[in-house]
């Protein structure tokens, strides 16, 4: 039988906090499925083959393994494929990481939703601290990539902080994608020390007034598409916090 797995493509070098590696939590299940093979009671589960990502400088966004199963009865055989099916289908902590906007959209911003995967049998106290527990290992990766690329390409990692401010700054139209992604590098800049403001400021305000929806609230009126990107672009202009350059 084959496994796969899906995670979310990304540039190992330039953006791959923006990456989930199906490669690595395809690493976690290989551990619990061989945990499965009962040599004593006639069971055989081996992982014999794997395939995953396409070049090493990009986070795998997908990955297949090969599991060959050998069993002394059908009723084995039926245990072991359902409990292969549960490992399948929990994420490392019974979790799931998916884009905001949903299972196959496009995921521009850095936004990202995590829910569990298994309700029964569990107390609403059990869920939260499942769920938690895979936010902060997450967040603690993402922080620890972050800090490895700061320090291997600091000028690079500065200029696109700036670069991004720069845009948001005069543009005079912008589409959501744009919008998001730019202030999302805005954030990070400002979270890792790159940026600092002269005041407060709710980045994640900023990316709901450049939603449609909003952008329509304000002009109280219909807008097409090239007046909605240049209401966008006004809307950050005017709102964007002022920063203090730091000497590098």
């Amino acid at each position: 039988m084959t496994l796969t797995v899906h995670g979310v493509a990304a540039h190992a070098g330039n953006d791959p906090q923006r990456g989930r590696n199906a490669i690595l939590e395809m690493a976690h299940k290989i551990i619990e499925i061989q945990k499965l093979h009962d040599f004593e009671h006639g069971l055989f589960v081996n992982v014999g083959v794997i395939q995953g990502g396409t070049v090493a400088n990009a986070v795998a966004a997908s990955c297949e393994v090969g599991i060959d199963i050998r069993y002394d009865s059908f009723e084995r055989l039926e245990e072991t494929l359902q409990a292969i099916k549960k490992i399948a289908d929990m994420g490392r902590f019974g979790t799931q990481v998916r884009g905001v906007y949903g299972e196959g959209a496009e995921n521009f911003g850095s936004l990202y939703q995590i829910s569990n995967q298994k309700t029964l049998g569990q107390t609403e106290r059990e869920i939260i601290d499942i769920v938690r527990k895979a936010a902060l290992e997450l967040d603690a990766q993402e922080r620890r990539v972050r800090r490895e690329y700061r320090q291997r390409k600091p000028v690079q990692a500065a200029d696109e902080c700036y670069k991004s401010y720069g845009v948001l700054k005069y543009a005079r139209r912008l589409t959501r994608k744009d919008g998001m992604e730019f202030l999302s590098q805005i954030m990070t800049g400002i979270t890792d020390g790159i940026l600092k403001v002269k005041e407060p400021y709710s980045g994640y305000g900023l990316m709901l007034g450049i939603q449609p929806a909003n952008l329509l609230s304000l002009a109280d009126r219909p807008l097409d598409k090239d007046e909605l990107d240049a209401a966008r672009a006004e809307f950050l202009r005017r709102r964007l916090p002022e920063i203090i350059e730091i000497e590098n």
